[in-house]
């Protein structure tokens, strides 16, 4: 008898391996992509990409509104497409909507904490004819967001690569050593030693 119980615990932990079910909630498991910062990936409904050096992961969930304008079609208004996507960083999850503009080949954006997601979403409605459900593709590249000190020391170091280029800096100024003060608050013009006349 025990050696029957123990044939087919054996037996159960062979079949649970091969099915992946050990597989935990953060490993790629079946119709999850392996993507790179900087790189377009796409995903069907239901699918979840993982980005590779980043603690960071999305999935695409569903597509709640098609309007867009089927092209060679007169429309009112283009309309647009509405994904959702759930993106999970550091164990935390937060759902989103991404809108796309219809009658746009350009990729649309959105910023979620210090990364920017270019997407957007195919097939392209045609007239007369339904998308499934299942067909929709929702195309990304996310990469990361610079801070803003980054920026300016680039304008600052290579000014000759920014040339006629319309740039506009807003914030205050307090010396070429005081670069890094640009991640904190201006100082009032009593702490500074500044007066009006």
């Amino acid at each position: 008898m025990w050696k029957r119980s123990l044939c087919l615990v054996a037996f159960l932990a062979i079949v649970l391996t091969a099915s992946g079910c050990g597989a935990g909630p953060g490993d790629a498991g079946h119709g999850d992509v392996q993507a790179r910062l900087n790189e377009e990936f796409s995903l069907s409904m239901g699918q979840r990409a993982l980005i590779a050096g980043e603690d960071l992961g999305i999935r695409f969930e569903e597509v709640t509104e098609d309007s867009r304008c089927p092209r060679g079609v007169t429309c009112i208004w283009a309309g647009r497409v509405t994904c959702v996507v759930e993106i999970t960083q550091a164990s935390a999850s937060y759902r989103m909507a991404v809108i796309e503009p219809g009658l746009s080949d350009e990729y649309s954006r959105e910023s979620y904490g210090g990364y920017e997601l270019a997407f957007h979403v195919t097939p392209y409605p045609e007239a007369g004819k339904k998308i499934a459900k299942d067909t929709y593709r929702l195309h990304l590249i996310i990469s990361k967001v610079p801070e803003l000190a980054e920026i300016i020391g680039s304008i600052i170091a290579e000014p000759v690569a920014f040339a006629g280029q319309d740039i506009t800096i807003v914030g205050y100024y307090c010396g070429w050593d005081s670069l890094q003060e640009a991640k904190t608050a201006p100082r009032s013009p009593a702490a500074t030693g500044w007066s009006r006349n």
